[in-house]
């Protein structure tokens, strides 16, 4: 049972917790509504120095500048040759100027595309990516507490979703065979598809509708919201925008929710002895550092 946690009061607590909600009482809670959602960058994987969706998006766009140097006058593929740190710092504030061009080169880049056809870019680069700090894959450096934490709740009786910002589509390739849940179960931004000559497909920019922009995420949670999705939450951890563990019934009281701390925010006062995270400027630099090499390694 949580083999690898150190005998902490986090570990005290998280059992303390499923004990509760799985035994006859006040806290009971039946099984059917048991949900446990997570956030997925900087919680159950790496996130620095970049999350590893926006590792595949570079290397796409950088092959992409490479066959066709006429893009290179035009955004986001001129900042990656040139390492615009401006440019990319406008990702964290949501930028209308950054998003907006972002947004157009993800569907160029993959109109016409068919989910099949997306799933093996996904795979290939699972399978042929190295984290730049590790050396490794992304999926080998998922953090063991967290899939044990899965399994935990798992046996008794939990729903685990996964919630994130990152692209819907890219997370479900590998989510049976790395987190062991359901593809179904993974939550995120999800890009449009048409029926084109019998075909499904992704459609062009001009026919784009993003959950990426200003205004936009909205609609896709509306869009991606089940019925089982929409029960209450009983465990939340991750991204505080992982909007589904917000969900609430009318008819149900709300409950306290356990005081538990599964991993560490940079705001937090550092422990002695402990590395804290990188500053804003620091994580910019090395976002910046990672293009350059994915570009000139592409070269």
């Amino acid at each position: 049972m949580l083999a690898s946690w150190n005998d902490s009061v986090a570990k005290r607590a998280v059992i303390a917790f499923v004990q509760r909600v799985t035994s006859e009482g006040p806290g009971f809670v039946p099984a059917a509504g048991r949900i446990a959602t997570f956030d997925n960058d900087g919680t159950l994987w790496v996130e620095r120095p970049m999350p590893p969706q926006f590792d595949f998006l570079l290397r796409t766009w950088a092959a992409e500048t490479k066959n066709d140097p006429s893009l290179a006058n035009r955004q986001p593929y001129k900042a990656i040759i040139e390492g615009d740190t401006a440019f990319f710092a406008g990702i964290l504030t949501q930028d209308p100027n950054v998003v907006s061009p972002l947004e157009h080169a993800v569907a160029r880049s993959w109109k016409g595309t068919t989910p099949d056809e997306f799933d093996d870019q996904v795979r290939k680069f699972i399978a042929t990516a190295t984290q730049p700090r590790f050396g490794v894959s992304y999926t080998d450096l998922v953090y063991r507490p967290m899939l044990e934490l899965f399994d935990y709740l798992k046996a008794n009786d939990f729903r685990v979703f996964v919630c994130s910002g990152g692209g819907r589509d890219f997370m479900r390739v590998f989510a049976e065979e790395t987190w062991g849940i359901y593809k179904e179960d993974v939550i995120g931004s999800a890009a449009d598809y048409e029926y084109v000559d019998g075909r499904i497909v992704r459609p062009g920019p001009d026919a784009r509708r993003s959950g990426v922009g200003p205004g936009q995420a909205g609609a896709h949670r509306r869009a991606h919201r089940s019925a089982a999705a929409a029960r209450r939450r009983e465990r939340r951890r991750g991204y505080r925008d992982a909007r589904i563990g917000e969900i609430r019934t009318a008819d149900q009281p709300r409950r306290r929710a356990p005081r538990i701390r599964l991993y560490r925010r940079g705001r937090e006062v550092p422990r002695p002895g402990r590395r804290t995270g990188l500053d804003s400027g620091e994580h910019q630099h090395r976002l910046v550092h990672r293009v350059l090499v994915l570009v000139q390694g592409s070269g």
